[in-house]
């Protein structure tokens, strides 16, 4: 059977769970979520205009409940620690979490966590395990089979490179780091690999803007080969680089941001705490009614209305030594039926924020 897994490292604290909130524990269904939305992010420049079509060739290989069934691929975690070495444990150091949250820039991040009691995983030490990703082998479909697994095997790669999984994976939490990748497939060499999974090939060097030049080259890599494999015409997409916002947050120059600041971080903790401190106090200066663009719902504004934020802030460990902050901004429509609508200055106060970062930031794309 055709696979190819990784293995994998928390970075930061990871709040997944099943019915029981309160229990943490790894399950797929996360994974999978973040397949489907990255798989949106990047088809999403071809069929931004057809939604229709677009959740049609995504349920082809994710699988639905309707008429196409299930996942053309198998999504198994593996090497998954015991329940005593996962050993979830609170993010909060203190009883007093409001005073925390209030002080501490992880307590403003993570703070629906506190008041859930949620536990995470990987808040002392990291965690590791292994996804394995495969297809069942049809002679009469193999090399669509295989295309498939490598657009998945792309479509992760971005997931744990710019995301996150579970609950507050866009203010920094659930970040991974993959530490090995095996492919089983018949006469794929490590060439090839290198090849057609770009991102599993990313080497860090010291000098941060060397780091953010190739991290950028990699990313612009796994997303073509993605496209390709999808069978999209790469020339065609730039048709989509528009003034018109999408429904969709869609993975292009025209809506799409990434930020890297260049200072490194000794934890995660140190680096979580510094943006959250950062994020804080920016918003602070901010009219209640726009800080809606930072996501919805939101107390006293709209608690009906839904909307993630569209800054992603996450934490990246490209070796073993040292911790990065990047800040992914993901440019789409502000949903109509909310009560508050902020109209276009809406990316402005997101792009500020970034900009107070003045020299101590890079734009890698």
């Amino acid at each position: 059977m055709p696979s190819i897994t990784f293995d994998l490292e928390t970075v930061t604290p990871l709040f997944l769970s099943g019915a029981d909130q309160t229990t943490a524990e790894l399950r797929p269904p996360a994974f999978r979520g973040a397949l489907r939305y990255w798989f949106r992010a990047i088809a999403g420049a071809n069929y931004w205009n057809d939604i229709n079509t677009l959740k049609s060739l995504e349920s082809s290989i994710l699988g639905d409940s309707g008429d196409h069934g299930g996942s053309k691929i198998t999504i198994r975690l593996i090497n998954c620690p015991t329940p005593e070495e996962l050993d979830p444990q609170s993010v909060w150091m203190t009883q007093d979490r409001a005073r925390e949250r209030d002080g501490s820039g992880i307590g403003y991040l993570l703070f629906s966590m506190g008041m859930q009691e949620r536990k995470a995983i990987g808040v002392q030490k990291p965690v590791k395990f292994s996804i394995k990703f495969s297809t069942r082998p049809n002679p009469a479909t193999l090399s669509q089979d295989i295309k498939n697994l490598l657009i998945v095997a792309n479509l992760f790669c971005l997931a744990v490179n710019l995301g996150g999984f579970g609950s507050r994976e866009r203010r920094g939490a659930g970040s991974l780091r993959i530490l090995k990748v095996t492919s089983d497939i018949q006469d794929f060499s490590q060439d090839m690999q290198r090849e057609e999974i770009p991102l599993t090939s990313i080497r860090y060097v010291r000098q941060v803007n060397d780091f953010a030049k190739s991290f950028k080259n990699q990313i612009l890599k796994a997303q073509a080969k993605t496209s390709e494999n999808l069978g999209f015409n790469l020339k065609s997409l730039s048709r989509f680089d528009q003034k018109e916002l999408p429904d969709l947050e869609i993975f292009r120059k025209a809506t799409a941001s990434i930020y890297l600041l260049k200072d490194a971080f000794e934890s995660w903790k140190e680096a979580l705490d510094y943006i959250g401190k950062e994020y804080a106090n920016y918003r602070s200066r901010i009219a209640l009614k726009e800080r809606s663009v930072f996501g919805l719902p939101m107390k006293s504004i709209d608690m009906d209305a839904r909307r993630p934020s569209p800054l992603r802030i996450k934490i990246i460990r490209p070796s073993n030594d040292d911790y990065y902050c990047l800040l992914i901004r993901m440019k789409a429509k502000f949903p109509s039926d909310a009560r508050v609508q902020v109209g276009d200055s809406q990316f402005e106060l997101i792009d500020s924020f970034i900009a107070s970062f003045r020299d101590d930031i890079i734009q890698v794309i």
